[in-house]
């Protein structure tokens, strides 16, 4: 959805994606280490700005690019997509970052804040590959409740894999965040040195 949502945190921040992103996404999508969990995307640039565009016009889709504030220089890109109005719930995720990059913690905090803050979700919630163990203890390390399991749930290159979801509401949202915010300055202090 073209949007208009910026976040800036310490170091870092998220703002709306752009047609001109799409040689950058490319390379990380197409990256094999990076893209062991994600679903293959084409190579090709055109088929990159296509899926953009469509994008661009569909309603309750923010897909952002986090970047370092100061720089401006891009370290990856995430979204909140599947947004229900009635249960006041959205899933966030499309998260994928370069190898060096630092903005997990960071980047998270500020999806959180999109969704609980800016969007007025009541939850947010991501579904990971349980096999992609360091994403997953990443999102226990943030506070999010795990909410189930689901078997088969995505398939990669044929293959099902199972999943967890992982939920963060808004009643804990602000203890969560004080934690989040508390790692994300000290990496912006490593980062500013």
């Amino acid at each position: 959805m073209d949007h208009n949502i910026t976040v800036s945190g310490y170091y870092f921040e998220l703002r709306p994606v752009r047609l001109d992103d799409a040689a950058f996404m490319i390379g990380l999508r197409t990256d094999p280490e990076l893209a062991t969990y994600l679903n293959p995307t084409s190579g090709r640039l055109e088929d990159q700005r296509d899926y953009l565009e469509n994008y661009f016009s569909t309603p309750g889709d923010y897909y952002f690019i986090v970047q370092g504030k100061a720089s401006g220089e891009p370290e990856g890109m995430l979204a909140v997509y599947d947004i229900d109005q009635r249960s006041q719930s959205a899933e966030w995720g499309r998260w994928i970052l370069r190898k060096d990059s630092l903005a997990a913690v960071e980047s998270a905090c500020l999806v959180y804040r999109v969704g609980l803050e800016e969007l007025g979700m009541k939850e947010l919630y991501c579904r990971t590959v349980a096999r992609n163990e360091r994403v997953v203890s990443f999102h226990d390390s943030c506070g999010l409740v795990r909410a189930r399991d689901l078997p088969g749930y995505v398939r990669i290159n044929g293959v099902e894999h199972d999943s967890v979801e992982q939920v963060m509401n808004a009643s804990i949202w602000p203890s969560c965040r004080q934690q989040m915010e508390a790692r994300a300055r000290q990496i912006a202090t490593l980062l500013n040195r």
